[in-house]
């Protein structure tokens, strides 16, 4: 990353300090809510880096179907400085990870979980398994596609069409943060996610999510 974008990050990360120590979660401005969202989506692109490095370029399984279901945070275990990444405060489903005790570390869990993974990138687990699993390098624009967002936390996963249905989570003024795969970190509401087309309504921006230089 270059000079400006580091330094950007590091105020983020001491402004989502400064907010840790300002008390329980339920005081904090939408505002401040929404700033450590973005911090933490940030954060967790530095551990999706790690894990790149050591994966050849794989981008993790969202889920693995086994007996016992996989799901892409815990793939991503090694890696984190902190499992309080993996939640959002404005998200009823990762608010107690920052209601808990400040002198314990945080605690893994699946249901503090705020965030889903674009299930485009690798839905079936394995390289083999799918014709859709991506590596980082077949992007055809890293600016434009979405790795994770804003999540209900059903299967903690993202999809087109569930961004409009049962899976849109709009916690921050009505929308949602979402994280690109060259780092940045963008708000959107359901028009600006897809394409508004009245009258026939939304139509899915395919490319957000597979948007391949070569088609599989």
């Amino acid at each position: 990353m270059n000079n400006c974008s580091e330094a950007g990050i590091l105020v983020i990360l001491l402004l989502t300090l400064g907010l840790l120590w300002a008390g329980p979660v339920s005081h904090w401005s939408n505002a401040e809510k929404r700033t450590v969202c973005s911090s933490h989506l940030q954060q967790l692109y530095q551990v999706m880096e790690q894990y790149l490095a050591d994966s050849d370029d794989w981008y993790p399984p969202s889920i693995i179907r086994k007996s016992t279901w996989v799901y892409w945070p815990e793939l991503l275990k090694p890696y984190y400085k902190d499992f309080q990444q993996l939640s959002c405060p404005a998200n009823p489903r990762g608010e107690a990870a920052f209601d808990s005790d400040d002198l314990l570390p945080s605690l893994f869990s699946l249901s503090l979980v705020s965030y889903g993974m674009n299930y485009y990138l690798s839905p079936s687990g394995e390289p083999s398994h799918s014709s859709w699993v991506c590596r980082r390098s077949l992007l055809a624009d890293p600016t434009y596609v979405i790795i994770l967002g804003d999540a209900q936390g059903r299967g903690m996963q993202l999809r087109p069409t569930s961004c409009w249905l049962q899976d849109w989570a709009p916690f921050h003024e009505q929308g949602a943060n979402f994280l690109l795969a060259d780092g940045h970190v963008e708000w959107h509401n359901q028009q600006s996610l897809g394409l508004h087309s009245p009258p026939k309504g939304w139509k899915k921006d395919i490319k957000r999510w597979r948007n391949w230089k070569t088609e599989k």
